[in-house]
């Protein structure tokens, strides 16, 4: 829903979240952090509503998903 929380957690290896409008131009806002090893957590509020998609660049769309706001 508009105004949601979504948490994501690496809890092995090395990853990140990437939901820029550079990489998908069609997402309503960018989103994403850098690479890093793990733990590490990462938040965003989904304000706008809209399709987000996004995924990891160490993985490509092996590891990937869409948000739905």
């Amino acid at each position: 829903n508009q105004g949601d929380t979504v948490q994501w957690n690496n809890t092995s290896g090395f990853h990140n979240v990437n939901g820029t409008q550079t990489t998908y131009p069609s997402n309503p806002v960018s989103f994403g952090n850098g690479s890093a090893s793990a733990p590490w957590t990462y938040t965003f509020v989904f304000n706008t509503i809209g399709v987000y998609n996004y995924h990891c660049d160490v993985h490509g769309t092996a590891m990937s998903g869409t948000i739905d706001v």
